[in-house]
């Protein structure tokens, strides 16, 4: 495992952002001092519940903010476990979208799709 404890806190993002973790190594962050808080979308809502579901997880990912914040002078990380794109025909697990900006016909199209609540609408 690659050392995460580095002065540096644009080096720590960099190799967390490119780093897979198992249980063992989030155990062995833990229990070097980071605060750990994980995310997990409901990948069974349906493309109707497309609101309910984004409101659930943005406000998961204000608690895990307020949590790592609160863990003063501890490092925090929030892992997001999160289908991309959830909701939208085109980008729905694909993961260039992660990197990649819409175009704004990508967005005109991605809108209809998540307001009609529909994929491939």
């Amino acid at each position: 495992m690659p050392s995460l404890m580095n002065k540096d806190p644009m080096q720590t993002h960099q190799t967390l952002h490119k780093f897979q973790f198992s249980g063992v190594e989030l155990d062995k962050l833990g229990a070097s001092g980071y605060t750990i808080v994980t995310i997990v979308q409901d990948t069974s809502t349906s493309v109707t519940d497309f609101k309910d579901d984004m409101e659930k997880t943005l406000k998961q990912i204000l608690e895990a903010c307020a949590r790592t914040k609160a863990s003063q002078g501890r490092p925090g990380i929030i892992i997001a476990r999160t289908v991309k794109g959830k909701g939208v025909s085109f980008m729905e697990g694909d993961f260039n979208w992660h990197a990649k900006p819409p175009t704004d016909e990508d967005c005109r199209l991605a809108l209809k799709e998540l307001e009609n609540g529909e994929m491939g609408s």
